[in-house]
């Protein structure tokens, strides 16, 4: 039997990559007002901060047209929880290699911002093969990526000086049995 699109592992690590055209630079300036009205109540966890979203954010995780890039993208699925801003503002500051565990298994992450000085240093890293074999992902403001959470591993390298990151992160559940990835199931 064949494996349909949703049941292989893209070499890539990701399942979607893009700014869809409906995200419009109004409501991407929504989402960044948001957030930087709540950066106050960050919760700080290990080397970044997190809130969760207030209502753009929130409206925008299940809009019908997020739920419907996505199915698009893998098949159908719900946010499982609410939506988050995560602050990245000092140098250093990022998130270790890991896989998600328990509330979700697809996560969309949308970069909302990045200051830095004519060289950014932090990207999103997704290692869908193993450790050796890292794919480098730098988005631009409004481009989002989607990826399966709880099986291919991903972090966020370090900030270097004078370097900043607003992102949005989205959990999902799939309405569909999930696929096998083998180089993490094998391990």
């Amino acid at each position: 039997m064949a494996l349909s699109t949703r049941d292989r592992t893209p070499t890539t690590g990701f399942l979607y990559r893009g700014r869809p055209t409906w995200l419009t630079d109004g409501v991407l300036s929504q989402l960044n007002d948001e957030a930087l009205r709540l950066r106050g109540d960050a919760k700080l966890l290990r080397r970044q901060r997190h809130h969760a979203c207030g209502e753009a954010g929130s409206t925008l995780a299940s809009s019908p047209s997020m739920l419907k890039l996505i199915e698009n993208a893998v098949g159908p699925a719900v946010p499982s929880h609410s939506a988050n801003y995560l602050y990245y503002e000092s140098e250093g500051n990022g998130i270790d290699p890991h896989i998600d565990k328990g509330r979700f298994h697809l996560n969309l992450l949308m970069l909302l911002n990045h200051e830095h000085d004519g060289s950014p240093s932090s990207m999103l890293m997704l290692f869908p093969s193993g450790p050796e074999c890292p794919i480098p992902i730098r988005l631009e403001p409004g481009e989002m990526v989607l990826f399966w959470a709880t099986k291919v591993f991903h972090c966020r390298t370090a900030l270097g000086p004078s370097e900043k990151v607003l992102n949005m992160g989205i959990g999902y559940l799939p309405k569909f049995t999930l696929p096998e990835f083998p180089y993490w199931s094998e391990r």
